[in-house]
């Protein structure tokens, strides 16, 4: 039975140790920490920091610092992102005290690492102390052959050249992971590499060539190996950020839907939801999943079930502080919101997503956020602050490379001037995204954007050349596919030869 004794202060526990003399005190701490190991497995399993505390009196460096560990690695898969940081900070404080052995390099390398992580997952991932954290990271595993740390490295840059908008350097950095991966021969971590290739691709708007790397990880993904806790190395999800079978099943939703099969994209969405509701205290992989679902969801134009993934995001990102999921989260609802007739409302809260993204410095997904604002300002009845979030999301899109989103900005842009300019100013942007859409293979914004231009075809009287427009695009799809574009591209191809 373990008997537990509690001072009443810490200053007066501190006074009483301060009386033993320092080789009695060391003493003390040693047993105690070896009574712990050996007679309580479940107290070093429930709380590996008191038997850090204990090894650190002890003058036991390496056993402190391996505690320690522990204790971040514990804090981070309950996402206690400030007392992981302590723990790891301090067991680096310890490391300099070490011999400048292999071993201690190794342990250094493993804690920088943990430091990267949790930097990434407090601060927001394109903040500049990930990017140079990481870049450490990657030079030091080099340098010592470690190869497992370093493709934890060059996942880290991958995410953070991601989520900065620098989507070329994000994609260069997705071949050499792969290309690196593919070398070492571990199934997990090519799975990876095909789902980063696979991410950057679809971010630049290169469709087909997305799907098929996507499509190349979904053949090597085997849930019972690539789990969280599958095989005798550290987690998939512990070394690259979030659990594997969510991120492929999110970027397979959007590709997916991008290409035309709704249905498949729906399926995969609900799968990585599903996933990341199984995943006991990963919050970092149910956070991506929302999104992305809740994404792929605006895509389908499923209207409630985006609000209510909006709202659980929000409020779990809200509880645990974390501004950037909070602020995916403000998007969603926005987007719902501008669909319920309440468009100012929908303008705040865009704008509240914009101020907390000011906070981790993202740009990833700021077009489309940015196309959601001009959205709520045009049904707001503001036409010129719309046409402006327009044209700097058009322009941000241009800069960083994340063209997936391009055509359906060009569209709403469209839709702006159908509604407050000039016809010509309008079929202009729909002939624009239609262009954008086709060189991508984005057979779904096509539709989308051929029908909001044979709307207005109609409307001037041309029902001919709307028929043969938007009938072109319609017969690519399965005539059995039901979504709301295909509805209303349907409805509209029966009323262009009844009119």
């Amino acid at each position: 039975v373990l008997t537990t004794f509690v001072f009443k202060h810490a200053l007066i526990r501190d006074a009483a140790e301060s009386m033993l003399l320092r080789a009695r005190r060391r003493e003390l701490h040693d047993k105690i920490a070896g009574a712990l190991e050996e007679h309580f497995p479940e107290v070093v399993n429930a709380q590996p920091e008191l038997i850090a505390y204990h090894c650190r009196g002890a003058r036991n460096i390496v056993k402190t610092i391996r505690y320690l560990s522990i204790a971040a690695e514990r804090a981070l898969s309950r996402s206690a992102l400030k007392e992981a940081h302590a723990h790891i900070t301090q067991a680096l404080q310890l490391v300099a005290e070490l011999p400048g052995d292999d071993e201690r390099k190794q342990n250094e390398l493993k804690l920088q690492v943990a430091l990267a992580r949790t930097l990434l997952e407090q601060k927001g991932y394109a903040d500049p102390q990930v990017g140079e954290a990481y870049t450490q990271v990657r030079d030091f595993s080099q340098h010592l052959g470690n190869a497992e740390i370093h493709l934890a490295a060059l996942y880290g840059l991958w995410a953070h050249h991601y989520i900065s908008g620098r989507c070329a350097t994000m994609l260069e950095q997705a071949d050499r992971f792969l290309a690196f991966a593919q070398q070492q021969g571990e199934t997990g971590s090519i799975v990876v590499g095909h789902r980063l290739v696979g991410t950057s691709r679809l971010i630049l708007g290169r469709i087909a060539d997305a799907n098929d790397a996507l499509h190349q990880a979904l053949l090597r993904y085997v849930p019972e190996e690539h789990r969280m806790d599958a095989g005798a190395k550290q987690s998939l999800r512990a070394r690259f950020g979030q659990d594997l079978g969510v991120t492929l099943h999110c970027y397979r939703s959007w590709a997916l839907w991008l290409s035309g099969h709704a249905a498949a994209a729906e399926k995969a969405a609900e799968a990585a939801l599903e996933r990341s509701e199984a995943l006991e205290h990963d919050h970092q992989s149910r956070f991506y999943a929302l999104w992305h679902a809740g994404m792929a969801c605006v895509l389908l134009r499923k209207v409630d079930r985006v609000a209510e993934l909006g709202t659980l995001l929000t409020e779990l990102a809200k509880d645990r502080e974390l501004p950037y999921w909070q602020a995916l989260g403000c998007f969603l609802r926005a987007w719902h919101i501008t669909r319920s007739d309440r468009p100012e409302l929908a303008v705040e809260l865009v704008q509240e997503g914009l101020q907390l993204w000011a906070q981790t410095g993202s740009r990833v997904f700021r077009p489309i956020c940015l196309a959601f604002l001009g959205e709520a300002y045009g049904e707001s009845g503001k036409p010129d602050f719309a046409s402006q979030h327009f044209e700097e999301a058009l322009q941000i899109a241009a800069e960083t490379g994340e063209r997936w989103a391009e055509s359906e900005i060009y569209r709403l842009f469209g839709d702006l001037h159908s509604r407050y300019s000039t016809a010509d100013a309008a079929v202009a942007k729909y002939q624009q995204a239609i262009a954008v859409a086709q060189g991508q293979g984005a057979k779904s914004f096509e539709l989308r954007a051929s029908t909001s231009l044979a709307r207005l075809l109609v409307r001037q009287g041309r029902n001919s050349d709307a028929h043969s427009l938007l009938s072109s695009v319609y017969t690519k799809f399965d005539p059995g596919c039901e979504t709301a574009d295909l509805a209303d591209a349907k409805i509209l191809l029966q009323a262009t030869l009844t009119l």
